[in-house]
């Protein structure tokens, strides 16, 4: 399920792309899709549909954003404070077994 989801994230995404960049504008494709668009669509007809189209698009891609958030596997469901009385229980068990101080090394010379 994770990874279909994974998939159609993105496709969602490479379309949306595609529609975004065949928007009239500086740098877009629709200079390379001109003559298909107004052939399809008429010469305001493809600005129009390219911009439904970025519309709902985004509405998708929201939808499968929200959806991957809640449906991720490797959500921990455990709350805040569960994780800090956790680590505090973690790190009392792992104290010294002994309450004697722990003497210094003894320096060593340094020979040459």
């Amino acid at each position: 399920m994770w990874t279909f989801l994974i998939i159609i994230h993105v496709l969602i995404c490479l379309a949306l792309i595609l529609v975004v960049l065949m928007q009239t504008g500086k740098g877009g494709l629709d200079s390379s899709f001109a003559g298909i668009a107004s052939n399809t669509f008429g010469t305001q007809g493809a600005s129009d549909v390219i911009k439904n189209a970025t519309k709902i698009l985004f509405g998708v891609f929201i939808i499968s954003c929200v959806l991957l958030a809640t449906v991720n596997p490797n959500k921990q469901k455990k709350t805040l404070t569960e994780r800090d009385k956790r680590s505090q229980t973690t790190t009392e068990t792992s104290k010294p077994v002994t309450d004697q101080p722990i003497a210094p090394l003894e320096q060593q010379p340094i020979t040459e």
